[in-house]
């Protein structure tokens, strides 16, 4: 009943506007994912997706199948095929739940770590978008609750399947859920074979024999990536070239892009686990210090280890995206169920120094809100400041206040402030339901994509600003302009005009003290403009 229970309150939370067009914390790749998906349902092509009338060459297919058998079964919308990341979402929610509680045999403290990741910022975002993260979470959580009962019960069978779970995830981005794979299973041969003593370290090499009889099964995970990658090498037209361009120009040329700060990587793990950031740090203090006594140690050991690992491996390549992490930090929010108890790790989330903090998100939201002229949000954020604030004062650091202000802190921020900032719903506008097909000219086809994919009815066609000339204009078309340098000759006239916000990659402190002094400043967004030709 707890499993049922805690499954439909996860799914449930991802829930609320799960199928509006443009999501409360958007990530890029979504639009591109979605057009995969209906692309392919379209042409029939479902077994090697397609993207823009060729097989998408970024990605390989799971997501993309899950997402094309709910649009089948129920109707093509984005609440149905982030719906599949929603599912992800809830089963990595019980995986959470099942491995605390293992790890603390309390059921009120594998609740509240569940609980804790359910609403973290990492899944609640990625449980709602069309994204590989969420998936790949639970594939690796999976992995870890079976290897873990393979090094408990010392039988085979889980081995087997905790590397077989790793190769079905292959299909979701690549081999690299096999290297995390890989790394959290090493991280438990250097905990058993590597010792500190008096300062000195000793390598245990009896233990050698236990873990060289385990390399066999780590083949098993190798086994669904050699069929699909047979599949396409032998059996598909492009497979030799969707292959090359995956391995060479996707991957390896993450460490051929601009090399950036490794700060990025800590800047994931900072804001992904938020607003629990603060308590689960502490949890490294103590997994570091503590000496091994106790198999429960041990395995706190191996899996602090492991994260530690898997955060370098994504510092190695040039590009270090921030929620690279997302697919292991899932395994952080069930390690406080290792080093402390329900009432300890209550007080670590009302400590101090985690109210001050939530204090002080609070009231950054709180004012954020009153910019935007939003008073409803600013009162109701304001409220949870000042119960925190009595919490701190009456020094409660156990305060049910406190608990349930960290809890609510992401889905209140996404419903009150975030959700007015949504880019416009278009598809009511009139000016759209005019015309049946327009030109859509910017940097990129990302445009192109999102608008194709608001306008199922309409006939999307995109061009370059550089050749909108002969592609729009030639035409007749009407042109949505994203390129803000792009004008369109003097036969056109704008019919409609929008904003979406944007933060820049680079600003200066001189651009944000300019948004505060005038809130209607464009700094910060960028103008969509609708084209349509004059009649002669």
């Amino acid at each position: 009943m707890v499993y049922l229970f805690l499954f439909l309150v996860s799914l449930l939370a991802f829930l609320p506007h799960l199928g509006d067009p443009s999501p409360l914390f958007p990530q890029g790749d979504e639009v591109m994912h979605i057009r995969t998906i209906r692309e392919s349902l379209q042409v029939n092509h479902w077994l090697v997706p397609e993207l823009t009338g060729f097989p998408n060459p970024y990605k390989p297919p799971l997501l993309f199948w899950l997402g094309i058998y709910s649009d089948r079964i129920f109707s093509i919308h984005f609440f149905w095929e982030r719906f599949v990341s929603a599912l992800f979402g809830s089963f990595s929610t019980l995986l959470v739940y099942r491995l605390g509680f293992s790890f603390s045999n309390s059921g009120r403290m594998a609740l509240l770590l569940a609980f804790s990741f359910l609403l973290s910022f990492g899944t609640w975002k990625f449980s709602r978008l069309v994204m590989m993260e969420e998936a790949m979470v639970f594939f690796y959580l999976a992995f870890v609750t079976l290897f873990l009962k393979f090094d408990r019960d010392k039988k085979n069978l889980y081995l087997i399947l905790a590397y077989l779970t790793l190769g079905a995830g292959y299909l979701l981005k690549g081999p690299i859920l096999i290297v995390y794979g890989l790394l959290t299973h090493f991280s438990f041969f250097l905990v058993d074979c590597i010792r500190l003593r008096k300062g000195k370290f000793f390598f245990e090499k009896d233990k050698l024999k236990h873990y060289f009889r385990q390399i066999p099964f780590v083949l098993f995970a190798f086994l669904i990536p050699v069929l699909w990658i047979s599949y396409l090498n032998f059996f598909h037209e492009y497979g030799k070239a969707l292959l090359k361009f995956f391995f060479i120009t996707e991957n390896l040329g993450k460490f051929g892009d601009t090399n950036q700060s490794f700060l990025r990587i800590l800047g994931g793990w900072i804001l992904y686990t938020l607003p629990f950031t603060i308590p689960l740090f502490s949890v490294l203090k103590k997994g570091l210090i503590e000496p091994i006594s106790t198999m429960k140690q041990r395995v706190g050991r191996g899996l602090l280890s492991a994260l530690f690992l898997l955060s370098i491996l994504h510092l190695l390549p040039n590009r270090k995206d921030p929620y690279y992490i997302l697919p292991f930090a899932g395994l952080f929010f069930t390690l406080p169920a290792i080093y402390f108890n329900y009432e300890d790790w209550l007080s670590k989330i009302g400590s101090f120094w985690n109210q001050i903090f939530l204090i002080v998100c609070y009231l950054a939201v709180a004012l954020f809100s009153l910019y935007l002229g939003n008073y409803f949000s600013f009162l109701l954020i304001l409220l949870f400041s000042f119960s925190i604030s009595l919490s701190l004062y009456f020094k409660k650091n156990k305060s049910y206040v406190t608990i349930l202000a960290n809890l609510l802190f992401v889905p209140l921020i996404g419903f009150t402030s975030i959700l007015p900032l949504q880019d416009p719903n278009i598809e009511q506008d009139a000016v759209f339901l005019e015309d049946t097909e327009v030109c859509v000219t910017s940097e990129n086809p990302w445009g192109a994509m999102d608008l194709a994919n608001r306008l199922p009815h309409h006939k999307i066609t995109y061009s370059p600003p550089s050749a909108a000339e002969a592609v729009c204009s030639a035409q007749h078309l009407p042109i949505l302009v994203f390129a803000e340098f792009y004008q369109p000759n003097e036969s056109y006239r704008e019919v409609q005009r929008w904003f979406l916000w944007k933060l820049p990659k680079e600003f200066h402190y001189e651009d944000v003290l300019d948004l505060l002094e005038h809130p209607q400043s464009l700094r910060f967004k960028k103008s969509v403009r609708y084209y349509r030709q004059e009649a002669k």
